[in-house]
């Protein structure tokens, strides 16, 4: 009678399997739930960092006080662009302008020192002929690159070089006097 039956067999390959199903499936559902956690949470933050600068900008102080700020940046940025535009307009001194200056410089004037600072040119120089000092400031004036040639008389006599200044102004471009 017993020798028919065979012992049980051992069911473990189909215990794993159904054990590996659950797992994965409660598996899957706390990831799902830690997601909708995570960006119910997410939300939350966002709505209260909304509600903050709602109220932030709802204080009537806080907007006349942005308002303020905005309209000193619209003047400092108005300033700024009115700035580079007379700096672009400006003549700069270079060996172009030095050119035309001697150029205009009678034979009888040397120019003795020269200095720039201001936007104004200096000339020390010295003549053997007292009319060349008028001379030359009137032909530094007709050359048109400068707002103002300034020219206050020599000094010195005929036996000795007549000693003069002469200060240019450097105009804006296109011989604005700016």
């Amino acid at each position: 009678m017993f020798q028919n039956l065979n012992p049980p067999r051992a069911h473990a390959d189909g215990t794993r399997r159904s054990f590996a199903l659950p797992l994965a499936i409660i598996l899957i559902v706390v990831a799902m739930v830690s997601a909708c956690l995570y960006f119910f949470f997410q939300g939350r933050s966002l709505d209260a960092r909304i509600a903050v600068h709602t109220a932030a900008l709802a204080n009537p102080a806080n907007t006349e006080s942005a308002q303020t700020e905005a309209r000193q940046y619209a003047i400092y940025s108005s300033t700024l662009s009115e700035t580079r535009e007379a700096l672009e307009r400006l003549t700069k001194f270079d060996s172009s302008i030095l050119s035309q200056m001697e150029s205009a410089q009678p034979s009888s004037v040397s120019i003795t020192a020269l200095s720039v600072s201001n936007n104004v040119v200096t000339l020390d120089c010295s003549s053997t002929s007292n009319t060349a000092p008028a001379d030359y400031a009137a032909a530094l004036d007709g050359l048109g690159i400068f707002a103002s040639v300034d020219y206050s008389g020599f000094s010195g006599t005929s036996h000795e070089n007549y000693s003069f200044t002469v200060s240019c102004t450097l105009s804006m471009m296109g011989g604005d006097a700016g």
